[in-house]
């Protein structure tokens, strides 16, 4: 007997986000990482976390917000024209 692969979708997956499967699937909410354990005595390294943090906060919402108005439906109908 064969069992059963794959997975069951519970809602219509318009109503699915690419945000929701990113979130489901990724344990950390963080679609980017900076490196965090930079060299102290560097001087780039020291400063480079505090440099980006803006940066990489704005890029985060913007691809947040990419993520959230494209949904399963879309990537399917795309896939399969």
């Amino acid at each position: 007997m064969r069992e059963k692969q794959g997975g069951e979708l519970t809602k219509d997956p318009s109503y699915i986000t690419l945000l929701d499967i990113f979130k489901a699937v990724e344990p950390k909410d963080e679609l980017f990482a900076v490196h965090e354990k930079t060299n102290a005595e560097c001087p780039v390294g020291k400063n480079i976390q505090s440099s980006l943090n803006v940066t990489v906060t704005r890029v985060q919402n913007a691809m947040e917000q990419e993520l959230r108005s494209q949904s399963l439906k879309d990537v399917m109908n795309h896939l399969f024209q």
